[in-house]
């Protein structure tokens, strides 16, 4: 019994470099709203912390920086498309985990308020469509 106690504090303490970078899951869906990829993002030096304002999601779609705030939300959350145009053709989706499509709206300007303050507290995908080009988000709602 000793030299499992052993082993399993042994590797506790090899693990503990990865357990100081914080991870946010991306997934890609196809028009159908099937998933298509899931992509694991580390990000170094972002441990858990309570949630600011100031934090955000952000990324780029079509030559375009996107960014997302504040996640977790409490049920206003910001949608910023940096350089969106007339000409683009841009919209947005958001799903419950089981793939419910909750969601559909249209957008027309760089900055857009999304309320989902009447949706349930847990996680949500938000999927972005620009010039036939897809973006996920794992969004949270508190």
């Amino acid at each position: 019994m000793r030299t499992f106690v052993k082993k399993m504090a042994a590797l506790l303490i090899a693990a503990m470099p990865c357990l100081m970078f914080a991870q946010t899951i991306r997934y890609d869906y196809d028009g159908a709203g099937n998933r298509l990829t899931r992509v694991i993002v580390m990000s170094p030096n972002r441990i858990a912390k309570s949630a600011s304002i100031d934090e955000f999601l952000s990324d780029s779609l079509s030559e375009r920086n996107i960014r997302i705030y504040p996640n977790p939300t409490q049920g206003l959350l910001r949608i910023r498309i940096d350089q969106l145009s007339e000409e683009d053709i841009c919209s947005i989706r958001l799903f419950s985990l089981s793939g419910q499509q909750i969601l559909v709206m249209p957008l027309q300007t760089t900055e857009t308020e999304l309320n989902i303050s009447d949706q349930s507290n847990g996680i949500y995908i938000l999927q972005i469509l620009l010039n036939g080009e897809a973006s996920s988000w794992k969004i949270i709602k508190e």
